[in-house]
């Protein structure tokens, strides 16, 4: 696997771009995420932007040390990717181009709206958080069930 810092024109996998302690978070993924951010990550790498996925599936006990209010990283439905190295026009573009382009898988937000992707920093360094809807929550997840 290639470190954080290696040159990403190198990368071969999704979890290539993983920051370490989330490459074995992926897989968790719904599939709707997970069309989501491979069609990102494709749209950075032809604009040369830096892609770390910073944050994946989660756990409770990991939620709750950010105080997350959404389950939407336990459910596999969300994921948080890095901006680091991105210029505030490539942050908007991305939110405006994936915001539209996939609105019909877009999770409610906060404030009663569907929101496929926001910029914020939760604490753990500024990233884009994409998230999608409750309806494609991974059922092993939200039941508490554990992966054979």
């Amino acid at each position: 696997m290639l470190g954080l810092w290696s040159t990403r024109s190198q990368a071969r996998t999704i979890k290539d771009y993983a920051k370490p302690g989330v490459v074995d978070r992926i897989d968790g993924l719904c599939v709707e995420a997970m069309l989501v951010l491979c069609d990102v990550i494709l749209w950075a790498r032809a604009k040369q932007l830096p892609v770390v996925i910073s944050d994946a599936v989660t756990t409770m006990e990991e939620d709750q040390k950010l105080a997350r209010v959404s389950s939407t990283h336990r459910e596999g439905r969300a994921f948080d990717l890095s901006t680091r190295g991105w210029a505030k026009d490539s942050i908007d573009e991305c939110v405006r181009v994936f915001g539209f382009k996939y609105r019909h898988l877009a999770a409610i937000g906060q404030d009663g709206n569907p929101r496929l992707v926001y910029f914020h920093n939760a604490g753990t360094g500024d990233h884009l958080h994409f998230q999608v809807a409750k309806r494609f929550a991974m059922p092993l997840l939200v039941s508490g069930a554990k992966k054979a």
